[in-house]
């Protein structure tokens, strides 16, 4: 069996279809597939481990997706945070009404020097 993550890597499963370890390779296989991470794997072929993000999560195939869970690292947040409210400081349209005079200044030297 040969699963391909895109832009990543390829994994292969080298244990024969009559093997009993071939569905665990397998499910193995598709785990770092769907995760497109490298992931390590403990001896007994069940546990894992991986990072992402400065984050280092553990599971394990027999837990399923709920049996992961996030063991160094900050949690991700998950909150939508919306942008704050409230007028924007005249220092700040000042800023970017002075650097948009110097843009188009800039911008009309150039077109100026092209026509000649």
């Amino acid at each position: 069996m040969k699963l391909s993550v895109p832009s990543a890597r390829e994994v292969r499963v080298i244990v024969p279809s009559s093997d009993p370890r071939a569905g665990r390779a397998a499910a193995q296989a598709k785990l770092e597939t769907d995760k497109k991470l490298e992931v390590t794997w403990a001896g007994d072929g069940d546990r894992y481990l991986y990072g992402k993000d400065g984050r280092i999560y553990a599971g394990s195939l027999s837990g399923g997706e709920k049996g992961e869970r996030l063991i160094a690292g900050v949690a991700p947040d998950t909150s939508k945070k919306e942008p704050p409210a409230g007028e924007v400081p005249d220092s700040v349209k000042e800023r970017k009404a002075k650097e948009k005079k110097e843009l188009e200044a800039r911008w009309q030297n150039y077109s100026d020097r092209r026509e000649k």
